[in-house]
């Protein structure tokens, strides 16, 4: 999910030889939409959310600048974006049964945050202070987490069509969806990776 967020970001900037606050805005609202048509059944309370709330608040941050941001810094959009993150990030146990019960946060939730964190601390010239990713040093054990999925394993693949053919990602994605409840396949009629 993370590599598509980040194909989003990129196409969104595709082009552009510096980043303003509009395009930062775009990128990260091209993250959120390619996050969520990677995932077959997207789930709120998930690094989607987190993401979308992010790039929400990055585009509002940027309507309010002069020129809708184009020209202007990009500090004041992605402080805004962080801020949104985080707060979407401490409710994704509230969001989430699964982990309300395991008294834990969304995982790539906090990626997220990690991700913008760092991007604000380059742009600011600091250095990245995750001391708080340590934790409590409790670890926490949580099997009935994963008592509905109907797979044990894992399966990853690439498909390349043959020569001069063309891959049906959405036929791929149904047939894939009919073997397990876990799903992301993404690219193109060129080449399809599923997982």
């Amino acid at each position: 999910i993370l590599s598509q967020a980040l194909r989003g970001f990129a196409d969104a900037l595709a082009g552009a030889d510096e980043v303003d606050a509009a395009r930062l805005a775009a990128g990260l609202e091209g993250a959120a939409r390619a996050a969520y048509r990677a995932v077959s059944q997207p789930q709120e309370g998930t690094m989607l959310t987190v993401l979308r709330e992010a790039a929400g608040a990055a585009a509002a941050a940027a309507a309010e600048l002069q020129g809708g941001g184009a020209g202007q810094p990009c500090l004041p959009v992605l402080q805004r974006a962080l801020t949104a993150a985080t707060v979407a990030e401490a409710r994704t146990m509230e969001m989430l049964p699964s982990l309300r019960e395991a008294g834990v946060l969304d995982a790539g939730g906090e990626g997220i945050c990690v991700l913008l964190e760092g991007m604000l601390a380059r742009l600011r010239g600091e250095g990245l202070d995750l001391s708080h990713l340590a934790g409590d040093g409790h670890a926490r054990e949580f099997a009935a987490a994963h008592a509905e999925e109907t797979s044990g394993f894992c399966t990853e693949f690439v498909l390349e069509p043959p020569p001069g053919g063309t891959v049906d990602v959405a036929g791929l994605r149904a047939l894939a969806e009919s073997f397990g409840d876990s799903v992301v396949v993404v690219g193109d009629e060129r080449l399809a990776r599923v997982h």
